[in-house]
């Protein structure tokens, strides 16, 4: 069975479950409803409250929680009250014939419901094809023919997309490669402008993911040092320079990363790399006692058998270990 066929099947089984109570099922009568205000039910409710209550006044003498004068003056006053009903209920006679059912009020005809349906089908057809043209189209590339450069160097339609790097403009390859990005030049471009100090926080950030990615980790230290000054309460930048400070270690560093470590915990205190970093960086400055004290809050956080869990507990009792 095709699609289209199924969508008509499903279409026409929707359309006749909606059409037919509304067109052509008789409507049936609503009764009278939960909330029954006729004389009947009003009087049925108040002598089911009467004889539950006396029924209970009676239960209280037989277990000897009522004595006979207080059960007496009960059975008094539940008597008055039901010599009252009573005065009521003969007052109110010519109320209590029976109540005809409410019916349902007449309905459209089954020419317009039928329109009705008919335009609803139509308008929810007619929406499916509007958002039909705002699809996507995955069938191509916009920087083929060079209306969205990749480089931002052009603008329109019209404008030539350059050869691939390292290759000549005539070269058959050129052409296939042209839509290639050029990462060094990219690189290169950030690098311009991280210099110049013209670059905001979301360009350092990707020329740190590129340097990343190139392996370039020398080059990464010395953009987060000139990108922790300018923005020191940044947590990509504070946590990517600890993280540059343990795999490049120079002199001085502990003391001047800790800081840092520190200001970064007060921030997120649950950041569990922040506070391994603080660990190595204490252990590094001689303060076994507080860097072991790091070591064991990290340690029941950490799922057991994964390896920062090993690490942390190898690290724990190494620091146990007395000194030399």
């Amino acid at each position: 069975m095709n699609g289209p066929l199924l969508l008509a099947l499903l279409t026409a089984a929707a359309g006749l479950a909606v059409a037919w109570p509304l067109a052509f099922a008789p409507p049936s009568p609503l009764g009278r409803g939960l909330e029954d205000d006729a004389p009947v039910a009003r009087w049925e409710g108040e002598r089911a409250r009467l004889i539950a209550a006396m029924r209970d006044n009676d239960l209280a003498l037989a277990e000897c929680r009522l004595d006979a004068r207080a059960h007496e003056t009960t059975a008094a006053r539940l008597a008055v009250e039901a010599e009252r009903v009573l005065g009521r209920l003969r007052a109110a006679r010519g109320q209590f014939a029976p109540a005809a059912e409410a019916r349902a009020g007449p309905g459209p005809g089954r020419l317009a419901t039928l329109l009705v349906l008919a335009l609803t089908l139509a308008a929810g057809f007619g929406a499916e094809r509007v958002a039909r043209w705002q699809d996507i189209d995955l069938t191509g590339s916009p920087h083929a023919d060079g209306s969205v450069p990749l480089d931002g160097s052009a603008t329109g339609a019209g404008a030539a997309v350059p050869p691939a790097a390292g290759l000549p403009a005539g070269s058959p390859l050129a052409a296939d490669d042209a839509v290639a990005p050029d990462i060094g030049a990219m690189v290169e471009r950030l690098e311009a402008r991280v210099a110049a100090g013209d670059a905001g926080p979301g360009e350092i950030k990707m020329l740190l993911r590129s340097y990343d990615s190139l392996g370039r980790m020398a080059d990464a230290r010395r953009v987060l040092e000139d990108a922790l000054a300018r923005f020191p309460d940044d947590p990509d930048f504070q946590i990517g320079w600890l993280r540059a400070v343990i795999t490049l270690p120079a002199a001085g560093d502990p003391a001047r990363a800790l800081p840092v470590a520190e200001r970064l915990i007060a921030a997120m205190p649950d950041l569990l790399e922040a506070r391994w970093y603080r660990s190595l960086l204490l252990a590094a400055l001689g303060r076994r006692e507080d860097a072991l004290a790091e070591l064991m809050w990290i340690a029941p956080r950490l799922p057991a058998g994964s390896p920062a869990h090993a690490a942390v507990t190898g690290r724990i009792e190494e620091l146990s270990r007395p000194p030399g």
